[in-house]
């Protein structure tokens, strides 16, 4: 917990500087539902946003590691419809 502690404070002293903290949250391809998918996603979106203090989060919904970013989420999906609180996708749009 102490880190943890350390680190919130040392996010907050970057925001109050103005610096913009950036969060990215993948999803591997994976035969769950796309419920689950959501609501996996979600939790990550929310831990970025609390616990990190992003101030924007971009998503890959579904994309391997190995898979360049310039390649990434290059179909629109409707899941990004459903993710709360996100900032676009890794082509920084959805």
């Amino acid at each position: 917990m102490r880190i943890f502690a350390q680190l919130s404070t040392n996010f907050k002293k970057l925001q109050n500087e103005e610096i913009e903290i950036i969060g990215y949250a993948r999803k591997s391809p994976s035969p769950e539902d796309q419920e689950t998918r959501v609501r996996l996603l979600n939790s990550t979106i929310n831990n970025l946003r609390f616990r990190s203090l992003e101030t924007h989060v971009y998503v890959s919904t579904c994309s391997r590691s190995s898979t360049p970013f310039q390649e990434r989420d290059r179909k629109s999906h409707k899941i990004y419809d459903e993710l709360d609180n996100i900032d676009g996708n890794t082509q920084g749009k959805y």
